[in-house]
């Protein structure tokens, strides 16, 4: 995630902060799933190694959250963990324990 992009003889990024894939998947653009190339697509540009299966989970995962927001700001009133309590709780587990998945 950066601020600013500035272009001259190269590009830089200023004000660039390091997000893990697991948020961008979660919070970024649209998820497409490219299946032959094993490559989840974010927000059009950002290439992603990923099983295609596993892809199309995280899509799928990202969907509901969406919908469970939507609901949330249709509703305010609505509380989220009992509308959500199993989608919130894998979300908070999988953001929670990124490192660990990745750790060989």
């Amino acid at each position: 995630v950066y601020a600013e992009r500035v272009q001259t003889s190269a590009v830089y990024l200023r004000d660039a902060t390091m997000v893990t894939p697991y948020p961008i998947l979660l919070f970024g653009g649209p998820i497409q799933v490219q299946h032959s190339q094993g490559v989840a697509v974010v927000g059009g540009w950002l290439r992603l190694r990923c099983n295609a299966q596993v892809a199309v989970m995280w899509r799928e995962l990202r969907g509901r959250l969406e919908a469970l927001l939507a609901q949330k700001i249709a509703s305010p009133e609505l509380d989220l963990w009992e509308a959500g309590e199993k989608l919130l709780g894998t979300v908070l587990h999988l953001l929670d324990t990124e490192h660990a998945n990745h750790a060989h």
